[in-house]
């Protein structure tokens, strides 16, 4: 199952061969500095990697009984619509995948450099160097590729869910480099 271009769903982080490029930095070669006699050791201070999760499903019983309710009424009308029992479990399973994120525990690792997202059927990394600010919300945040406002965020973006963690989040943000920007509550409710 593809995600998007380089990223296949699994249950192991992908590895690469070193002499590829790839999207962490982790199997790129570091060059380290000769000193005199020894080897000289760069010491920074870093950043420490954070882990949190958000398993939503749990916490909202009753959405969760609804998505229930939801895909069995689906996979009964496409079967019914269709005259195959077949493509009625089929449109149930397309329902349900496309709503994982909410169904299953999400472990989010917040690194130096990369986002790690994890769930019990996929795993994948992204590097933080493309994004340049965030948006908090209220139990959630959208990283962003750009430090103004610009439509592209809804594709090159990231949608992190945060629950109750927020402010260890976003400190941790801040804390590597990345802007914090107002979230757009100005949009006009519709009737």
């Amino acid at each position: 199952m593809v995600l998007w271009p380089g990223r296949i769903a699994c249950s192991a982080p992908i590895r690469y061969p070193a002499d590829t490029l790839s999207w962490t930095e982790r199997s790129l070669p570091v060059a380290r500095p000769e000193g005199e006699g020894s080897q000289a050791q760069e010491t920074q201070a870093s950043p420490t990697a954070i882990q949190w999760s958000v398993h939503p499903a749990k916490g909202h019983p009753f959405r969760t009984i609804s998505i229930g309710v939801l895909a069995i009424g689906t996979g009964a009308l496409a079967a019914w619509w269709f005259g195959s029992a077949m493509l009625g479990v089929l449109a149930a399973a397309a329902l349900m995948l496309m709503l994982l994120p909410f169904l299953l525990k999400t472990t989010y690792t917040l690194g130096q450099a990369d986002i790690e997202v994890r769930t019990i059927l996929y795993h994948f990394a992204r590097p933080l160097a493309p994004f340049r600010s965030f948006e908090m919300g209220a139990d959630r945040l959208w990283l962003c590729t750009r430090s103004n406002r610009h439509l592209l965020d809804n594709y090159r973006g990231m949608l992190v869910l945060v629950g109750p963690h927020g402010e260890r989040v976003r400190d941790a943000l801040l804390e590597r480099g990345l802007k914090a920007r107002e979230a757009d509550n100005t949009r006009e409710e519709r009737p």
